[in-house]
């Protein structure tokens, strides 16, 4: 699906005032029932910016908290979100070592701090994913998916 034909469907919510929107030009957010985040490696996150209003997001990775050249932030990125394994180096078969711990509290303050929600992807490995759901909400994620 093109971004075009992605706006282009959502057109009657937008205008029914159902999306969540943001307008850079007077910095205002109108909060709606529906958020639509474009996630993934091809998250057209340049033609979300360019959107005016907003009523389209993107998904940034959570390694791009910490690299001022992405520009991570809510008005264009308002949930940042990675592969467990990749962003942590736990694999959720037991439990995260203090250092596994370190890094996903880091991570989980830098988005909070920036107004961000976080998310983490985990696939499901049997009887692990109860411990790795439980471990991460306690430690302040927002989404496991």
């Amino acid at each position: 699906m093109t971004f075009q034909f992605l706006l282009h469907s959502l057109t009657q919510l937008h205008d029914a005032f159902l999306l969540t929107s943001f307008c850079s030009k007077g910095n205002l957010w109108s909060p709606s029932l529906l958020t639509i985040i474009c996630a993934g490696l091809n998250s057209p996150l340049d033609d979300i910016r360019s959107l005016v209003p907003r009523y389209v997001f993107g998904e940034a990775e959570i390694r791009d908290l910490f690299d001022q050249e992405k520009q991570v932030g809510k008005e264009v990125t308002p949930v940042v979100g990675g592969e467990l394994d990749v962003m942590t180096g736990w694999d959720g078969m037991k439990s995260a070592t203090e250092e596994q711990k370190e890094t996903i509290r880091k991570q989980v303050d830098k988005a909070h701090e920036m107004g961000l929600v976080i998310r983490y992807s985990y696939q499901n490995r049997g009887n692990a994913r109860e411990l790795v759901r439980k471990t991460l909400m306690e430690m302040g994620v927002d989404l496991v998916m």
